[in-house]
């Protein structure tokens, strides 16, 4: 849903030219997963799953619970000021005006705990473990942490992934309204523009001149359709060496220190030469664009499909926290409109490895005293 406020209103409101592409693509997309959600509910004798009553009164929290999720929530945090402070991911090293740090083989694994931790509060709070302003409160902290660490990269559109991803959660788990969401997104939309002048001043003193960044109005940026639009002029499916089905596995489940030799990822470096620009800088259709045109239509069809009944099968009447924590990974990663596909599919992978070693965190501390997760 989030493709039609910033792609294909936008494109019919502006008579984008490739608007019924746009569309077109959009409503494959989002008809896939409709189709999947009609059958199933068809299929089912009750509702999904709806938050429970205690979860919105508990005064107290059940300490065993409240302990391991704190601490992988602590341990995300800690991630993400070192991320920051030794300029993780930043624009800077991007495009090689500065060094990439040492510790970021060992900040990488880590990475995915800030929503493997959302998860695990939402859960809390909706079966009655932890209080809502225990939950509200360690939510609202990684959520902050995300959006500096994005302004410190000089880079928004994670931060923007990152929130969008916690608020969509906290919809979908009961702790917020929809209307919410509308809102949080409104108001980011307005304040765009300041955060999109300090990010060109970050990266001012990274050393990258940001003129042409200034050269465009800031809600040029929110055109979707634009980007999207441009993949109409080639016929898909198109192969310019983006990782294979074997890549994703290799590059998802096998950690970096058992294969150091792998070359990095680089597919929206690719569409850039595509595009005609170099691989100093990159390019993407957005999400749906990607799935596109590296696998067609059929491609977008069967992408949709198959994450719609992952999340039926995470957002069910058996949800655990464990459940809870891989849907809060699967927005994040799967369907987030900025994500770079197929990169993407193989972040998903790489932070279900991450999750097992949160998990060993989350239960050994949860387990001590006899406390059931």
């Amino acid at each position: 849903m989030q493709f039609i406020p910033f792609a294909v209103v936008p494109a019919i409101l502006f008579k984008n030219p490739d608007a019924p592409f746009v569309t077109g693509i959009v409503a494959v997309a989002t008809g896939s997963a409709l189709l999947v959600e009609i059958l199933l509910s068809s299929l089912r004798r009750a509702p999904v799953t709806a938050p429970i009553v205690q979860g919105e009164t508990a005064n107290g929290d059940d300490d065993g619970y409240a302990r391991g999720a704190r601490r992988v929530s602590i341990g995300a945090l800690a991630v993400l000021a070192l991320a920051a402070a030794t300029g993780y991911g930043s624009y800077g090293i991007g495009i090689g005006t500065e060094q990439v740090s040492p510790l970021q083989p060992l900040l990488t694994p880590l990475r995915p705990w800030s929503f493997i931790a959302v998860g695990l509060y939402l859960y809390g709070w909706r079966e009655g473990k932890l209080s809502r302003k225990n939950a509200i409160l360690w939510i609202v902290a990684i959520a902050v942490g995300e959006l500096l660490l994005a302004l410190s990269q000089a880079i928004i559109a994670p931060g923007a992934g990152a929130l969008f991803s916690i608020s969509a959660a906290c919809v979908l788990m009961g702790l917020t309204r929809a209307r919410t969401l509308i809102a949080a997104m409104l108001i980011g939309v307005l304040v765009w523009p300041t955060i999109a002048d300090i990010r060109n001043q970050i990266r001012l003193e990274q050393g990258v001149d940001a003129g042409y960044a200034r050269d465009f109005e800031a809600g040029e940026r929110l055109r979707m359709d634009r980007l999207m639009g441009l993949a109409n002029q080639f016929d898909a499916p198109i192969d310019i060496g983006q990782p294979s089905a074997t890549d994703t596995v290799r590059y998802g489940l096998v950690p970096r220190l058992l294969d150091p030799d792998r070359p990095p990822l680089s597919t929206g470096a690719l569409l850039n030469v595509m595009m005609g620009g170099t691989l100093n800088s990159s390019y993407t259709f957005m999400l749906i664009g990607n799935i596109w045109i590296f696998d067609g239509y059929l491609g977008l069809v069967a992408y949709f499909v198959i994450v719609a009944l992952l999340v039926a099968w995470l957002y069910s009447r058996r949800m655990g926290p464990a459940k809870s924590s891989v849907l809060v990974l699967a927005i994040q990663y799967l369907l987030w409109m900025g994500g770079t596909y197929p990169e993407s599919l193989i972040g998903f992978f790489q932070a279900l490895v991450s999750f097992c070693l949160a998990w060993l965190v989350f239960a050994s501390a949860s387990f001590k005293r006899g406390s059931t997760i």
